[in-house]
């Protein structure tokens, strides 16, 4: 999984690219694929960190978390056939089961929402 794999998916499921959610939804794709922590909490502070040191922006965790929030809910209201197909969504997902779909669909190359990741 790289980040290019993941902006064609994200694109594909409607995440606008122009969103602070968009980039930050990637960063903690690759972090949780990642990461030695099953903890997404310390995934969304890790992605809030590295992007809190940047001039003129304020990531915080809730920031982090409220950014990709509004970013998949954009993508939910504009596509949600597509999350059903591909992760068998009914209703909009929360971040972690976002988070944790995409990691799954690229991890074991099969849609679902099975989750190793708390």
């Amino acid at each position: 999984m790289n980040k290019a794999e993941i902006y064609k998916l994200l694109v594909k499921l409607g995440v606008p690219a122009g969103h602070d959610g968009f980039k930050y939804i990637m960063e903690a794709a690759i972090s949780a694929d990642t990461s030695k922590s099953n903890n997404m909490g310390d995934i969304f502070s890790t992605v809030g960190e590295k992007y809190l040191n940047r001039k003129n922006n304020s990531a915080s965790r809730n920031n982090v978390e409220k950014m990709i929030q509004r970013s998949i809910e954009y993508a939910y209201d504009r596509k949600p056939e597509l999350f059903k197909e591909m992760f068998g969504y009914d209703e909009r997902p929360s971040n972690k089961q976002f988070i944790c779909a995409i990691v799954n669909y690229f991890r074991y190359g099969v849609e679902n929402t099975t989750s190793s990741i708390s």
